[in-house]
């Protein structure tokens, strides 16, 4: 019977004690400010066009280096070569996702391959108009 007095009444005590570190607390909030800009050197600038590009850098690259990171990324997402691969990617995925949705019979497999050779040709006279890139040192080092 003492034990239950003694628990009744820490109850509030452990409340009051809680609710004001709460409140307390809550008024020290920690905020993190995140860097407002960041400009790109050109170690950033080989992981974007390794992530996006999947090759090495170009002659034309230096051209970003020093600018922020947004107009980086605006750049490469509208460049000719993003737009002509992500064309090829759409397609490739389009495919990929009707084979795992549904059982495509044989005549509709070949008009989304047609259509993937149809992205790949795009790419592939596209890429005739790159200036000389050095794919060979990207593969084998």
């Amino acid at each position: 019977m003492f034990k239950n007095k003694i628990f009744l009444a820490l109850i509030p005590a452990f409340i009051a004690v809680f609710s004001f570190g709460f409140l307390l607390g809550g008024q020290k909030v920690s905020t993190v400010n995140a860097q407002t800009e960041c400009t790109v050197d050109r170690a950033m600038l080989h992981r974007l066009y390794n992530a996006i590009f999947h090759r090495p850098l170009d002659a034309g690259a230096d051209f970003h280096i020093g600018k922020n990171l947004e107009t980086v990324l605006t750049d490469l997402e509208n460049s000719d070569e993003h737009v002509e691969y992500s064309g090829l990617f759409t397609a490739a995925k389009a495919l990929e996702e009707a084979k795992r949705t549904r059982q495509l019979s044989a005549n509709d497999e070949e008009a989304y391959r047609k259509i993937i050779d149809s992205a790949l040709s795009h790419v592939s006279a596209w890429a005739e108009t790159l200036p000389q890139q050095a794919i060979d040192n990207a593969v084998v080092g």
